[in-house]
């Protein structure tokens, strides 16, 4: 993702105002190519529910005071946390979810972007799709999962929407628990090109499916 990318992303999940103490706003982009699965973790929140959650990582340690280190220190071990937090199945089998890197953006606060990969097996062209996220369970604040697919792949049948600006902002604590469970997790069909070589067609056919093709413009 480019640098506009990522500040684009970013807006989307925050609103604009500084976050109240305890709040945690995230969403989850989830984006099916050909070979792989890659999944971008959004997170914002203020530089006082930064310190609280970098206590709650390392319990043994006085995080630092400075706003800027303990940036850095949450950073080094976000990436790994939030995918012990992450459950991916491919036609019910559990998946290897690999740590890529974490980016930084700031609006009104601390917002990070978490990406991950996941393989996907060569050959069949359909696989179910779930993806699970219990990250920050017990936080108030915005929760917004939201998936597509890229070049030739599809997702069919996929419970969210395709990014996360379509996804309405609703506070997760504030939902029933039915919807709130729903609210954290993906469901689709991967739907991927076949393998199968394209049939050759006779000479004949060739040529009558030219002839049928229109005429660049020309200037």
């Amino acid at each position: 993702m480019t640098h506009l990318g990522l500040a684009i992303a970013l807006q989307l999940l925050a609103p604009a105002h500084v976050l109240p103490d305890g709040v945690v706003e995230r969403g989850v982009q989830v984006t099916a190519y050909d070979d792989q699965l890659e999944i971008r973790y959004l997170v914002g929140l203020n530089d006082a529910t930064l310190a609280l959650k970098l206590a709650e990582l390392l319990p043994d340690q006085t995080p630092p005071i400075d706003p800027q280190q303990a940036l850095d220190l949450y950073r080094q071990r976000i990436l790994s946390e939030l995918a012990s937090g992450l459950t991916v199945l491919l036609d019910d089998q559990p998946q290897t979810i690999q740590p890529v890197e974490t980016r930084r953006g700031t609006l009104h606060h601390v917002q990070l972007e978490c990406v991950y990969h996941v393989p996907l097996p060569p050959g069949g062209q359909l696989m179910r799709l779930e993806l699970l996220d219990r990250n920050f369970a017990a936080d108030p604040g915005n929760h917004r999962m939201a998936a597509k697919g890229r070049g030739d792949v599809q997702l069919d049948d996929c419970s969210v929407p395709p990014i996360l600006a379509r996804v309405p902002l609703l506070a997760f604590d504030q939902l029933p628990a039915a919807t709130a469970a729903e609210s954290r997790r993906v469901e689709a069909t991967i739907r991927r090109p076949g393998a199968a070589p394209a049939a050759v067609l006779p000479v004949a056919e060739v040529e009558r499916a030219a002839a049928d093709e229109p005429l660049a413009a020309t200037e």
